[in-house]
């Protein structure tokens, strides 16, 4: 069987798609039906709040995607622990709404709980193919998109050149020599808006 997939590694593609498409729709089936029978219990209160809430995250993210290249080093390593956080959160939230045998009755944190997992899967399933086309659509260069050498401080540092574009340069490990010099040799054949200092985006 492992010979078979892969030898034909675009069957294996397409079947792990159709069983995640399968898997999400079928929670996103039954969480919907546990927040109507919630919503017609009187806990309209509770799917409320989980809506809005998943609606305020979503703008969030569209708002933050669309400022990223114009936020400061301290305001993106703010808002990137922040999102870590809420990845957290979101994975322990639906580790206890989705228990092996779950209760109708989740009470009222766990309705609005729910119902904002509901809400935030369903908008993934939805900007999905919006993400596959972008990243499919090369993206334009304008002559005043700004181009940052960042210095990426991790296990392995690097260099690396990112533009408001979103081209991303070859990444140079710091400890080479001249790597500083050669990605900013890179980011300025890229463009002519180049930041003259290094950037930190992770601190």
């Amino acid at each position: 069987m492992r010979r078979f997939f892969n030898e034909r590694p675009d069957i294996e593609i397409i079947s792990s798609a159709v069983f995640g498409i399968a898997l999400f729709t079928f929670v996103v089936v039954l969480d919907a039906s546990l927040i109507v029978r919630a919503y017609q219990r009187s806990e309209a209160a509770a799917v409320v709040i989980g809506v809005g809430a998943a609606l305020g995250t979503v703008l969030a993210v569209v708002w933050y995607r669309r400022r990223v290249s114009h936020l400061g080093a301290a305001t993106r390593r703010v808002l990137g622990w922040a999102g870590i956080a809420w990845a957290g959160l979101f994975v322990v939230g639906f580790w206890w709404t989705h228990p092996m045998h779950r209760n109708e009755d989740l009470g009222t944190m766990g309705v609005a709980v729910l119902s904002y997992i509901l809400i935030i899967v369903v908008a993934a399933l939805g900007f999905l193919p919006i993400a596959v086309r972008g990243l499919a659509r090369p993206t334009t260069h304008h002559p005043d998109d700004r181009v940052v050498v960042w210095h990426i401080r991790d296990d392995k540092p690097y260099f690396v050149a990112h533009c408001d574009c979103d081209w991303v340069g070859t990444a140079h490990d710091a400890t080479e020599p001249d790597a500083q010099d050669k990605v900013f040799r890179e980011a300025r054949g890229h463009g002519t808006e180049v930041d003259a200092e290094v950037d930190y985006p992770l601190g």
